[in-house]
């Protein structure tokens, strides 16, 4: 059976308090062993991306755009769903997004897993599993729902969250600037994994 590799679009949120950790995390990417990958790397706010600008040149893999003001995390997915919206022409149903922040890293064969867990499985969306201090509660969590098998839970229960975010690209057509924002009206600036 010949081998699948959807296309995997990956966005990456950059703002300035992820300026120890972006190139670990860019590189993390480049490490990967996956043949079908493109980047959309969207600064929010910050005024030095110089270094940034100088990694990913000649890189035709990756889009840069840049938005003046810190309007926050919530900002910064939507304006990946708009660029995703806007450029739907490139893409096809079968094609991934993956959520990665600008503080996270891949493990040298995650891009092959998402793959083949979507070719396996036939889902629409995913989410991973983060290690670090402060996702020991979300794995306690997950880990009540996997071990009774009752995934309804974890939709209707707590929160929690976990990384990275992946889902099929026709669900854009889905979102709206609203889902991204408090009562419809300011960006949200917390739990946008959410």
């Amino acid at each position: 059976i010949e081998n699948i590799y959807n296309k995997i679009i990956i966005f990456v949120p950059y703002c300035d308090i992820y300026k120890d950790y972006i190139i670990e995390c860019l590189n993390s990417i480049e490490n990967q062993n996956y043949p079908n990958y493109e980047v959309s790397l969207i600064n929010d706010g910050s005024r030095n991306t110089t270094y940034l600008l100088d990694f990913i040149k000649d890189k035709k893999q990756y889009t840069f755009t840049h938005n003046k003001d810190n309007n926050g995390p919530a900002f910064t997915k939507w304006k990946f769903i708009e660029f995703l919206k806007m450029n739907s022409h490139r893409y096809n149903m079968n094609d991934i997004t993956l959520f990665l922040d600008g503080d996270d890293y891949l493990y040298p064969n995650a891009l092959n897993m998402v793959n083949k867990t979507y070719n396996d499985t036939k889902c629409w969306c995913t989410f991973g599993n983060a290690e670090g201090l402060f996702c020991n509660e979300s794995k306690l969590v997950a880990n009540k729902y996997w071990d009774t098998y009752d995934i309804k839970n974890i939709r209707n229960g707590k929160w929690f969250f976990n990384h990275p975010r992946t889902f099929k690209i026709f669900i854009i057509d889905k979102l709206k600037s609203a889902d991204f924002k408090y009562k419809g009206f300011n960006w949200l600036k917390k739990f946008t994994d959410r």
